[in-house]
């Protein structure tokens, strides 16, 4: 085999790897905007209320739950939040379109709906609602969300 020969041919294997190292990366990267977890802590104060939660994120391909631990506390009174929210999503830009699927409640919830959905959205707390964020990126580390022009939360990657 001459020299011109094996450097086209090195030439051209070069690029076909080149080639595919770009679609494995590309791959990779859109894998990586449907699935990750990630958590946030949130604290509402409104009134004389304090809801102080942790919610962990799963993102699954078109699935999704929302894991809601805390308390809320209205005055003196003090009750536990503990529940999971499926959820389906699509994925459109930045733009998160999720619909609520169903909510559990563990045993160690003692909070109505009706008094946490004075501090959350519906969507966390009953089935068939949807709800809208946006995602960014904020470097490897996590992710801020967002409901508008002003962020809700930073969520971290775990």
């Amino acid at each position: 085999m001459n020299k011109p020969l094996r450097l086209r041919l090195f030439a051209l294997l070069s690029l076909l790897l080149l080639l595919l190292a770009m679609w494995a990366y590309r791959l990779y990267a859109q894998y990586q905007k449907t699935h990750f977890n990630c958590d946030a802590m949130l604290r509402v104060h409104k009134d004389n209320a304090e809801l102080a939660l942790v919610i962990h994120f799963t993102f699954q391909g078109n699935n999704g739950i929302a894991f809601l631990k805390g308390t809320l506390k209205q005055d003196e009174k003090i009750t536990n939040i503990s529940r999971k929210n499926y959820f389906n999503f699509n994925k459109k830009g930045e733009l998160y379109h999720l619909k609520s699927i169903s909510t559990v409640t563990s045993p160690a919830d003692n909070s109505s709906a009706e008094e946490v959905a004075r501090y959350l959205p519906r969507f966390y707390l009953q089935q068939g609602l949807k709800f809208d964020f946006s995602l960014y990126p904020a470097g490897w580390a996590g992710y801020i969300f967002s409901t508008g022009y002003v962020p809700s939360f930073y969520c971290s990657r775990s």
